[in-house]
């Protein structure tokens, strides 16, 4: 399964990491199996590391349906962190079709943002010195190429 994750009690916070692709069934398993968990607290913030993921069959009308089981609340907040353009842009609907009924939800492209948005270190995540060093992907390639044509003329 390419979705893991941990939950460290001390910050009362969510580490979950995804990569390659990741199936619907996957989302669901791990929805499942969070809102299960005796230590996950439904207020509390989630690290989403979602840098790896490179596809999926994930799509608007699972995300109303995972709408049904997600586990958590109105007073969470929780940091996306992602590198390609189809999972921010699948992020950002999930952020809106969530409202604020499901917390806080903000998305970055690097681990040291998030984690400072939620109030913790970077390294207090458990992968962080397993991650590569970013990978830019070809959106932000093609904007950056843009910005230098732009530039240029």
């Amino acid at each position: 399964m390419p979705i893991e994750y941990c939950i460290n009690s001390r910050l009362n916070t969510v580490f979950l990491r995804a990569w390659g692709h990741v199936s619907v069934e996957e989302v669901f398993d791990v929805t499942e199996t969070l809102r299960d968990d005796p230590d996950f607290h439904p207020d509390g913030k989630g690290v989403y590391d979602l840098s790896g993921v490179t596809s999926t069959n994930y799509y608007y009308k699972q995300m109303k349906e995972i709408m049904l089981i997600e586990p958590w609340g109105g007073n969470s907040k929780r940091a996306v962190i992602v590198k390609s353009a189809l999972v921010f842009g699948l992020t950002r609907t999930f952020i809106l079709l969530a409202k604020k009924s499901h917390g806080k939800i903000a998305i970055f492209n690097d681990m040291g943002h998030a984690a400072k948005n939620l109030d913790i270190q970077a390294s207090d995540v458990p992968w962080c010195a397993e991650i590569p060093p970013p990978i830019i992907s070809p959106f932000k390639r093609m904007v950056d190429v843009f910005k230098f044509k732009r530039k240029a003329l």
